[in-house]
């Protein structure tokens, strides 16, 4: 939208000051008669305009960038006359002229459109913070400090000293924020901000000519802000005023830059950067055809992107780093993709490119848990899923993932029984229902991950309904230190460690599933996989530890871990909980008291080691432990719990975890030296019982009732 009214009253205030404003005052009724028929030619005449005089001083301070942006624009292109001709009779000032003017008035298809952020107070508080050049990232406020010249200092590594943050920062994340606000308040202020920071850094930030990890020309964070930040000024505010024709120009004048550099220097390794950074270049090609590469920049891009989705995604629909964050990000890419080729005659999906699309969706609608975050697994945040699955059940209409957003109110209930497996990623997904009270837990047995990776493989997290109870610890930071080294490796996972060492690494990708013990019954699942602990050469150093979770449907989980080493060694079981619980010793093991008042138990059935318990809260030091992160730089303070004992032979430990409300107690049957021996009888508060058996011939669980 032209914003018509601010315009009139430039223009009427520029009368003013040529004198015209004395003769008004002077004569009331010529004044409002010119007023009057000056908003009404306002109105019906909403065209923007480029001034004559500023398309010459841009020509004047950007010569060579003035002829590079002509000679990279289709003249042949629709629309497009008047540049050519100006062009063609050696007039550059009435050819950008009419070029910007053509950048202002053309139509952008709405699903080139990203998405914005809500105009809630808090966005437009970071708005206005943008416009004193204050900007907040991952949870962090801080003022750019700027350079002698007063241009802000785009290098700046922020509070904490941390790359993340300047990355992020060339990202420009605050244009969003500035769209918005100019969205809501109409106030040009916040456009104004961007000219100000489009001018101050294109000028100065050349694309180099060889790849970078550079804060400003990383490949990632120039595929960033065209496809979020730049992208989304240019669609919504391209014919506004106060975006500044010199600031328009300069973002024209770059796309070309970035999608140039993307094509030639981008994360060869893979990932989903170079994902990201294909799709910015499809991104160039798609809002600005007139560019004469852009064909070219597209059908490269899209012959990348295709194979990267079958080359970096499993067949069960897991993205390859094996982290819900990373999840997201791809699965949100290549979804906008999808909807910028809708109804685009340059590009024919195939059907198998949207199946995978569509299952990328539907693994991350299944591992969600009932209060709709997903799994704080690997590099991940405390992200809400079903944010993201509302806007992409609006274009793949599944009915199922209605049902699971709307907890059974619409939509078709999935098939019966509701746990899932995905035995590319190892991630099994135990629930006994799809209302906001179920019960879920998330179990990995599968493969490292290709990157953003934990030591986690066996951790198991679990939820009560919308309260989680075993817990991931999260990521913190990227930042390398014992902090970031906390959250990765096994003091923050709910894993057994031997001698304070983790288990040795599983693959970071496979060609087929890992081997895994995977039964999902009406009743019942059983899921188990084996690590190794290489602590030295002799074969008394190497330990191999089986892990079998049995989720008995509506009642509690249980966990057995066998041990199989020689020697005297230090074991250690790592338990750790949400920051919201309150946990105290009891006899047996541990009592949890969750915030909606739930209690649940966590108990050792087979306590025959003299083991002992250490309970950590927020500590630091001797070691650091008791930490939870649910977001990027922030963390608090929870409950770690260690179960530690020396054992020198063979030996299995029982854990049996359920919430008070589900009436069931658990207890061995006879001895227990391994797994072949396993017996536990349940009973619940009717006394009714059952029992759960290791069938050593089949290999499998036997629920007997």
């Amino acid at each position: 939208m032209v914003s018509v009214k601010n315009r009139y009253y430039v223009r009427l205030q520029n009368h003013c000051k040529m004198g015209i404003g004395l003769f008004l005052l002077r004569s009331p009724l010529i004044f409002f008669g010119i007023l009057f028929f000056g908003t009404v030619s306002a109105f019906v005449s909403a065209e923007p305009e480029v001034e004559e005089n500023s398309a010459k001083a841009i020509v004047q301070k950007y010569p060579e960038r003035t002829e590079r942006l002509f000679q990279q624009i289709n003249l042949e292109f629709d629309g497009l006359e008047s540049v050519k001709r100006s062009r063609l009779e050696g007039d550059s000032a009435t050819a950008l002229r009419a070029l910007l003017l053509y950048m202002r008035e053309k139509s952008v298809p709405e699903q080139l459109k990203p998405d914005l952020p809500p105009p809630r107070g808090d966005i437009l508080g970071l708005a206005d913070d943008a416009t004193q050049d204050m900007f907040t990232i991952q949870s962090r406020t801080y003022s750019q400090p700027k350079n002698v010249d007063g241009t802000i200092d785009w290098e700046d590594k922020g509070p904490n000293k941390d790359k993340e943050w300047a990355w992020m920062l060339n990202r420009h994340p605050h244009f969003e924020f500035l769209v918005t606000a100019f969205q809501s308040t109409r106030n040009p202020r916040y456009l104004e901000t961007i000219s100000r920071h489009l001018i101050d850094w294109i000028p100065r930030h050349p694309p180099p000519d060889h790849l970078t990890f550079s804060s400003s020309w990383r490949a990632l964070e120039a595929a960033r802000r065209m496809i979020d930040s730049w992208l989304a000024v240019y669609t919504y505010e391209r014919s506004e005023d106060a975006l500044s024709d010199e600031a328009l120009f300069l973002l024209l004048s770059a796309v070309p830059e970035h999608a140039d550099y993307l094509r030639n220097h981008y994360s060869f390794w893979g990932g989903n950067h170079k994902m990201t950074e294909k799709m910015a270049i499809a991104v160039c090609a798609l809002a600005w055809p007139e560019f004469s590469e852009s064909r070219d920049w597209l059908e490269g891009a899209m012959e990348v992107i295709s194979e990267e989705l079958f080359r970096q995604t499993y067949s069960d629909g897991s993205y390859k780093e094996l982290a819900n964050h990373y999840q997201k990000v791809v699965a949100q890419n290549y979804l906008r993709i999808l909807k910028m080729l809708d109804g685009n005659s340059l590009v024919e999906v195939n059907p198998l490119f949207r199946e995978r699309v569509e299952a990328l969706w539907t693994y991350f609608a299944y591992v969600s848990r009932p209060s709709g975050f997903g799994p704080l697994n690997s590099d991940s945040s405390r992200e809400d899923n079903f944010t993201y699955l509302v806007d992409a059940n609006l274009y793949f209409e599944r009915l199922d993932w209605q049902y699971i957003l709307n907890h059974g109110a619409s939509g078709a209930k999935p098939e019966h029984p509701p746990t899932r497996y995905f035995p590319y990623a190892g991630h099994a997904i135990m629930r006994d229902g799809w209302g906001n009270n179920a019960h879920w837990a998330f179990f990995d047995i599968g493969p490292h991950g290709s990157a953003h990776q934990h030591w986690d493989r066996l951790h198991l997290s679990i939820s009560i309904g919308e309260q989680d109870l075993l817990v991931d610890s999260g990521r913190y930071i990227y930042k390398p230190g014992p902090i970031r080294e906390y959250f990765r490796y096994g003091l923050g996972h709910n894993v057994v460690r031997v001698d304070e060492t983790d288990s040795r690494r599983p693959p970071n990708k496979v060609s087929e599933p890992m081997e895994t013990l995977s039964q999902i019954e009406p009743d019942f699942d059983a899921f188990a996989a084996t690590v190794r602990f290489n602590l030295g050469n002799p074969k008394s150093e190497q330990i191999r530890q089986q892990r079998l979770v049995v989720y008995v449907r509506g009642n509690g989980w249980l966990i057995v871990d066998e041990l199989v080493g020689y020697g005297a060694h230090l074991y250690d079981t790592m338990w750790n909980f949400h920051p919201d619980c309150l946990v105290t010793r009891v006899d047996e093991g541990l009592a949890i008291e969750l915030t909606n008042g739930q209690e649940t138990t966590l108990t050792l059935l087979n306590q025959k080691q003299k083991g002992s318990w250490d309970l950590a809260r927020g500590q630091l030091d001797p070691e650091i432990r008791g930490w939870y992160s649910w977001a990027y730089n922030e963390r608090r303070a929870s409950t770690s719990a260690r179960y530690r004992y020396p054992e020198s032979q063979p030996h299995i430990n029982v854990w049996w975890v359920a919430p008070a409300a589900s009436g069931s107690k658990a207890r061995q049957i006879g001895d227990l030296r391994s797994l072949k021996d396993l017996d536990i009888e349940l009973v619940d508060d009717s006394g009714s019982k059952q029992s759960i058996q290791w069938d050593e011939n089949e290999k499998k669980i036997i629920l007997n009732r």
